[in-house]
């Protein structure tokens, strides 16, 4: 583990202890379920950076695990809307679907150039080779 990566561990540690405390002292009600719910979520977030680090430190580019990080808000955002039983107005429906394509497109490029032939019936190439019997 890098010293960046342990940085955030620590820092997430950290956090999750001063939080306990806190709620202690100030005589708060505390949830377990919301506890481990943020904890789910710092250990995502570790992983997340991780792979960032990673990405830089063998050269590979880091916009694919941008992509996915930064899809975080649109997907928290269209679970709230299912959660709280909202419906998603046109603009909304059109950000949401442009933005979760963009990070598809950045992440699975083949995969994205594959469904859209698929959709536009264009499927595999021709070759003009004759067939032998």
């Amino acid at each position: 583990m890098d010293f960046v990566t342990a940085y955030f561990f620590l820092t997430m540690l950290i956090s999750q202890i001063y939080g306990l405390y806190s709620f202690k002292v100030v005589g708060r009600a505390f949830d377990w379920h919301y506890f481990w719910i943020g904890s789910g979520a710092s250990i995502l977030m570790l992983f997340g950076q991780y792979c960032v680090n990673f990405a830089v430190a063998t050269e590979n580019p880091i916009g694919p695990i941008q992509a996915i990080l930064s899809s975080q808000a649109i997907l928290i955002t269209a679970i709230q809307a299912l959660k709280f039983g909202h419906t998603l107005n046109i603009v909304q429906l059109i950000a949401f679907v442009l933005g979760m394509t963009g990070a598809f497109v950045l992440v699975i490029p083949d995969n994205v150039q594959a469904t859209i032939d698929c959709l536009l019936c264009r499927g595999e190439k021709e070759t003009n080779t004759p067939l032998t019997a």
